[in-house]
């Protein structure tokens, strides 16, 4: 009789990590939506261009200078480089079965996709200094550039939020904005950071994440 309870004691056992990945709360539907669609709209791919349009919209004057046709091919080589490209890349991973999903849940599949974005990223701050943006946008490519780098040798050790990594980046863009802009950018400044603790809870919610690789993510 002992023996057969002894299993189930053993599977009884609680292992107190911090590090152990968060399961979905699978009892809120509604949160489990919003959760993937907070995840889905602020996907790390999407962030350089709201980044992009945030600098438009609120440092209008960064970009004065340039001419509609010079204007046009900035966004564009952001879109491409930053959004196009990568999705390309991912696409052809799939087909060749490199990567079991897009959701790219393992520290091995991230290694070529990390190589090939912060390529991407690196050659869109190359073309940004060629079209004499300004000292500003510059910094941001190269910033984010170098941000993915650091992700990359991060991901050797633990599997790094990519989510958090970009989001993050985003706040440092509204940040530094808000503090060199001579408009009132406070509410914005605020909208950002609700949309970084959004998404934080979002991975950690869908057990994507644990807290250490959420934080280490927006650092």
């Amino acid at each position: 009789m002992s023996n057969e309870q002894q299993p189930e004691e053993e599977e009884l056992t609680f292992i107190a990590d911090e590090d152990v990945v968060y399961q979905p709360v699978t009892e809120s539907n509604v949160l489990w939506i919003l959760s993937t669609i907070i995840s889905y709209v602020f996907h790390p791919i999407l962030l350089a261009t709201y980044s992009f349009v945030f600098v438009d919209v609120f440092f209008p004057y960064q970009f004065l200078h340039l001419g509609p046709q010079q204007k046009t091919q900035l966004m564009l080589t952001i879109v491409t480089n930053t959004l196009v490209f990568p999705v390309i890349v991912l696409v052809l991973m799939r087909g060749l079965k490199m990567i079991s999903s897009f959701e790219l849940k393992t520290n091995k599949e991230r290694i070529i996709p990390f190589i090939a974005i912060s390529l991407f990223y690196f050659w869109t701050y190359l073309v940004v200094q060629k079209l004499g943006v300004g000292h500003y946008f510059s910094h941001i490519s190269l910033g984010a550039s170098l941000g993915i780098f650091m992700a990359f040798f991060a991901n050797v050790f633990y599997k790094i939020s990519i989510h958090a990594v970009g989001v993050g980046g985003f706040f440092g863009v509204a940040l530094t904005l808000t503090l060199i802009s001579t408009y009132n950018l406070l509410l914005p400044l605020l909208l950002v950071i609700v949309i970084v603790g959004a998404v934080g809870s979002a991975r950690l919610f869908l057990g994507a994440h644990t807290p250490r690789e959420v934080v280490s993510g927006y650092m």
